[in-house]
C-alpha cells in the first residue's frame, strides 16, 4: 500500500510539473539569479559541455 501511494504521488508530481513546464521555464529565466543558476548547472553537464566547446572553438573555412 505504501509502495503504491509513492509511486500514485510521483507520477501526479512529474504530470503537474509536465504540464506547467512553460510556466516554470519563464519564471526561472526571469529571475536573475535562478537565470545564473541554471545556466551554470546545464553548462557543467559534460555533454553540453563538450558540445559548446567543439563549437566556440571549431575553425571555419573561411578564416585561413
Amino acid at each position: 500500500m505504501r509502495l503504491a501511494f509513492s509511486i500514485l504521488t510521483i507520477i501526479t508530481g512529474a504530470t503537474i510539473l509536465y504540464k506547467i513546464r512553460y510556466k516554470l521555464l519563464r519564471y526561472m529565466i526571469s529571475v536573475g539569479i535562478l537565470r545564473k543558476l541554471t545556466a551554470a548547472t546545464i553548462a557543467n553537464l559534460p555533454s553540453v559541455r563538450r558540445k559548446m566547446m567543439s563549437f566556440m572553438f571549431q575553425r571555419s573555412a573561411s578564416s585561413s
